[in-house]
């Protein structure tokens, strides 16, 4: 390798390391690699999954002039945009689900409703959710609160978005 007239302005990729070294004084910088997918028990958390929630709860199931159901879904990453959650009504069992490859379905949650509930969830053929995100890390328990939420370091809260969807019974 030729040697350089400023080593100060040289730098080279190290693909073993995948950082960026410079030859002075210059602290390497961090090269972020495209994200991998990971097989078998190294399967953590993986950004490709095709499931994109690591939990629901179903809070409340109420049934007025349609069925509605609160739900709360937590998620590893605030990037996951494509959650799809699909309804299905089997006996008197709703359950939740996220279609997968092909004919595969994953159930994410399941509740048994009383009789009025089914008839209106029958003659509908649809159900009303009501979902509250929240993020693993990002959305979690205050220790410290102030007295008077208007005031103080807690005053600003962080975004909970919320959607409310019409799920087609199928």
């Amino acid at each position: 390798m030729a040697p350089y007239r400023n080593e100060r302005e040289t730098s080279r990729m190290d693909p073993c390391k995948r950082t960026f070294t410079t030859n002075s004084y210059f602290q390497p910088k961090k090269f972020h690699p495209k994200p991998k997918l990971t097989m078998g028990s190294d399967l953590n958390y993986c950004r490709f999954d095709p499931v994109m929630v690591s939990s629901i709860d179903i809070k409340k199931v109420s049934s007025r002039d349609k069925v509605v159901v609160d739900l709360d879904v937590w998620m590893d990453d605030p990037d996951d945009y494509d959650f799809s959650p699909r309804a299905s009504l089997v006996d008197n069992i709703l359950s939740l689900f996220v279609q997968l490859d092909d004919n595969e379905q994953e159930v994410l949650a399941s509740f048994e409703l009383d009789d009025d509930a089914v008839q209106m969830a029958e003659r509908d053929r649809f159900v009303e959710a009501r979902v509250k995100f929240s993020v693993h890390g990002m959305h979690g328990t205050l220790t410290h609160k102030t007295p008077n939420p208007r005031t103080g370091p807690n005053a600003k809260k962080l975004a909970e978005p919320r959607w409310k969807i019409n799920l087609p019974l199928i």
